[in-house]
């Protein structure tokens, strides 16, 4: 794998470790990754794609889900999360 450094200033530097904390990284260096990763990925919807995706979708068929299922999107995300951040599932 490919290093890049990059240098920021001393008050980005606190802000960017408060940031990766909050978002469950170890490091400021897994943050960033997965911020460029995202980027790479392709682009995201901004809040007005997002309200008309779903307004969409509003009056379309519904599924039955229970405890059960919820459960099993929650481990779903949290290993997709894991993976991003770089932990072992």
């Amino acid at each position: 794998m490919a290093a890049l450094q990059i240098n920021f200033a001393d008050k980005y530097q606190r802000r960017l470790k408060a940031r990766a904390s909050e978002s469950g990284f170890k490091t400021v260096e897994q943050y960033i990754e997965a911020m460029v990763i995202a980027d790479i990925a392709g682009p995201t919807m901004n809040d007005q794609e997002i309200e008309a995706l779903l307004l969409s979708r509003i009056n379309g068929p519904t599924v039955e889900m229970d405890h059960a299922d919820f459960e099993q999107m929650r481990r779903k995300l949290k290993r997709r999360l894991d993976k991003g951040r770089g932990t072992k599932v």
